[in-house]
This record gives C-alpha cells, sequence and structure tokens, in this order.
C-alpha cells in the first residue's frame, strides 16, 4: 500500500477514515502535480472561513476510477491540506459522495446552490 506524502494534512476529521491505495495515489499525484507547477486549478471555490478550498478530480481510466479532493496548496514550503475526499455521484459536476472535515461518516454535497434535492449538503458558504 502506498504512503501518503508528509507535505500532505487530512484535516478534521478526515484523518480517522482509512483510505484505500487508490486514494492516497490521488493524494500524492495532486500534491506532485502541483508542486511542479503544472497544474492550473479552476471551478468553483469553497471557502472554510477566509480559506479558498479547491477541487480536483484524478481520473485513473487503467483502473476505471476517480477521486474528487478539496484542497488548499501552499509552497513555502510546499504543503498540501486535503479537507473533503471521495468521488463524483449524481447527473452533474458539482455532485459528490465524501469524507470531509466536518462529518464522520460519508455524506452526499453538492457544489450547485440550486440544487433542490434535500439529500445533498451545500459545501458553497452562502454570500
Amino acid at each position: 500500500m502506498p504512503t501518503l506524502n508528509s507535505a500532505i494534512t487530512l484535516a478534521g476529521n478526515l484523518a480517522d477514515f482509512n483510505h484505500d491505495g487508490f486514494e492516497i495515489d490521488a493524494m500524492n499525484f495532486l500534491f506532485d502535480r502541483l508542486d511542479r507547477g503544472n497544474l492550473t486549478v479552476d471551478g468553483d471555490a469553497l471557502y472554510i472561513g477566509q480559506q479558498v478550498v479547491h477541487h480536483y478530480t484524478w481520473r485513473d481510466k487503467g483502473r476505471n476510477r476517480t477521486c474528487s479532493m478539496f484542497f488548499t496548496y501552499g509552497n513555502a514550503p510546499s504543503h498540501m491540506t486535503v479537507y473533503g475526499l471521495g468521488k463524483h455521484c449524481g447527473d452533474s459536476d458539482k455532485e459528490y459522495k465524501l469524507y470531509t472535515w466536518v462529518d464522520k461518516k460519508e455524506q452526499l454535497y453538492t457544489l450547485d446552490p440550486t440544487r433542490s434535492d434535500s439529500r445533498f449538503r451545500s459545501l458553497l458558504a452562502p454570500n
């Protein structure tokens, strides 16, 4: 089983879960891309207090799996904090089944502020 890079921190309750080798590979891959400076992160940002948290989905076609991560990254020195880890679900790219820094179990979340399905909790802070 792969080892999580020591420059990656799992926030809050996220550290309490057992993560499989695929998830660890995904986090290490994301950190490596960010550290080398060859990844552009865009899309909707999540705010935790004043902290901007970005998301990225790693797709491994060989294993036919994806892993979505919500993270912050800084490079002085290089460090990544992961706040949410899981996978896409539903019909849009804004719905996730995640383990997060807050919950002690996997929950359904959305980045779509107009999502009417009450099973999905919003990850976006209200304006």
